[in-house]
């Protein structure tokens, strides 16, 4: 796995198995404050089993 920094690391040996927990989508605001339909990011939650 390779970080936004440029580091590399072990994937299993830092995280051990990583589980797919949540999605939340986050949306840009219209000019009058409201939320627009496009979308802005993506958030994903993950755990894992070493670090709880």
């Amino acid at each position: 796995m390779r970080l936004s920094n440029g580091f590399v690391i072990d994937k299993e040996k830092t995280f051990g198995e990583l589980k797919f927990t949540a999605v939340r989508d986050v949306f840009l605001q219209n000019e009058d404050g409201t939320p627009s339909t496009q979308l802005k990011k993506r958030i994903y939650d993950l755990k894992c089993s070493l670090h709880g």
